[in-house]
């Protein structure tokens, strides 16, 4: 029964979704621009300096992403899972079934000025441009006709205002975007969740990055059908 209906499902094509937040610990800080203070506000978590020390275009050099299962309706064909790397460092996957995804990552970023007190934004002075790339699973089909998973890379380009630590411009750095992708999954895959800065990047986050909030970064993942 529970077979003929998720066939039935998968023949009319209707999306079935999973919703995974942001899900840092630590406590971020918003400056008061006119007291030249800082204020606390409790409810606002997430993860401080994500990508500190991350240098652009660097492939390998990426930050992985703590994430919460927020939803899940695709009925087990959608896992998140996660693996001690080093320490207590956490590596957080997802184990696709065989399949068609939309996969979509919605990202904020606070400037320095916001990431907690005596934190103060990295040079340059000016920085305007920030880049961000994710790496989304493939199935590749080789020339023999074996099949075996790969990445492919997508970037998100933003720009904003300057990450300077004066009163009334700092704040203005707040920036965001999507990085979105469609994933024909022909063999279960194991995907694992991170980030990196692209090319356009004015390397803004390299020495006290920007800090994530968990209210306003998820990752939306749908599955769309069979990968006939």
């Amino acid at each position: 029964m529970v077979e003929n209906i998720e066939q039935a499902l998968a023949n009319l094509g209707i999306p079935r979704p999973a919703i995974f937040t942001l899900n840092g610990q630590q406590r971020l800080f918003i400056r008061d621009p006119l007291n030249e203070g800082w204020t606390m506000y409790p409810e606002m978590l997430g993860v401080v300096n994500l990508l500190k020390g991350i240098m652009p275009d660097a492939d390998v050099n990426y930050a992985y992403l703590p994430l919460k299962e927020r939803v899940n309706y695709t009925s087990g064909t959608v896992k998140l899972d996660s693996v001690i790397v080093s320490g207590n460092k956490k590596k957080f996957s997802i184990t696709f079934q065989p399949g068609i995804y939309s996969l979509v990552f919605t990202y904020e970023f606070i400037p320095a000025d916001t990431a907690g007190p005596g934190i103060y934004p990295p040079g340059p002075d000016r920085c305007y441009s920030a880049t961000y790339f994710m790496r989304f699973p493939v199935t590749i089909i080789n020339d023999n006709g074996t099949i075996t998973s790969g990445t492919t890379r997508v970037e998100s380009n933003c720009y904003h205002g300057p990450g300077t630590y004066l009163p009334r411009e700092g704040r203005y750095a707040d920036h965001g975007n999507t990085i979105s992708y469609v994933a024909v999954l022909l063999t279960e895959t194991v995907w694992d969740i991170a980030l990196g800065t692209g090319y356009g990047d004015d390397y803004c986050n390299g020495a006290e990055g920007f800090s994530m909030p968990n209210r306003s970064t998820f990752l939306y993942v749908s599955r769309l059908g069979d990968a006939n």
